[in-house]
Formats: C-alpha cells, structure tokens, sequence
C-alpha cells in the first residue's frame, strides 16, 4: 500500500512539475511575444519618426531652392525692367533731339505776321510729314 501511495504521489508529483513547466514554457513564450511586439512598435515609431524628420528636411531644401529662384528671377525681372526703360530714355531723347532739329529747321519767314496757333499747326503739320 505504502508503494502504491508511494508511486501515486510520484506521478501527481510528476504531473504537478508538468504542469508547472508548461505554464512556465507560457509564461516565456507570451514574455517573447510582448518582447517581440514592443521592439517591432518601437522600430515602427523610430522609421516613422526618421521618415517625418526627412521629409522636413526635404520640403526645407525645397523651399529654400525655391525662394532662390525667386529672388534670382525677381533679380533678372528687375534688370531687365532697368535696361528697357533705359531704352525708352534714350528712345524719348532721340525723339525729342529730331523733334528740336526740326524746329531748328523750319523757316523763320514761315512765322512772319502769323499767330501763335498758326505756327503751332504748322509746325505740327511739318512734324507729322516727317
């Protein structure tokens, strides 16, 4: 009887120590699992942070490039502008210097005994043929 209780109580010892060596074997597997799943999510939010912090270094690059061109072009708009109404200076004081020469030329007989209005229609007249 002794052997039999014996050997009984071996086996729930045995059986006990099963159980308590698979909850353990649990125990670690589901550590492992937490491990694992905290390590992927702390990877995740690093790529995700590193991908945020490239693409604001990127769109900064970009609108540094950006702003530039613009101040090249407003640059080259401003200088163009400067040497057109230099053109135009020089155009209005070309027309002015033929409009003087013309002056210059008309008879002084044409204005003897005539108004004022009449020489200024003249002159105009004369202008306007040139």
């Amino acid at each position: 009887a002794e052997v039999v209780d014996a050997k009984g109580r071996f086996i729930k010892a045995a059986e006990e120590n099963e159980e308590i060596q698979k909850q353990k074997l649990e125990n670690f597997k589901r550590q492992k699992e937490d491990e694992t799943t905290r390590k992927i999510a702390d990877m995740e939010a690093q790529l995700k942070k590193a991908e945020e912090e490239a693409k604001k270094q990127i769109e900064a690059e970009v609108a540094e490039f950006q702003a530039k061109i613009q101040k090249e072009t407003d640059k080259q708009i401003e200088q163009a502008e400067r040497r057109n109404q230099r053109i135009k200076d020089r155009m209005l004081q070309e027309q002015e210097q033929i409009h003087k020469q013309k002056l210059k030329n008309i008879p002084k007989s044409r204005s003897d005994g005539k108004t004022e209005e009449e020489q200024r229609r003249e002159i105009i007249e004369a202008y306007e043929k040139d």
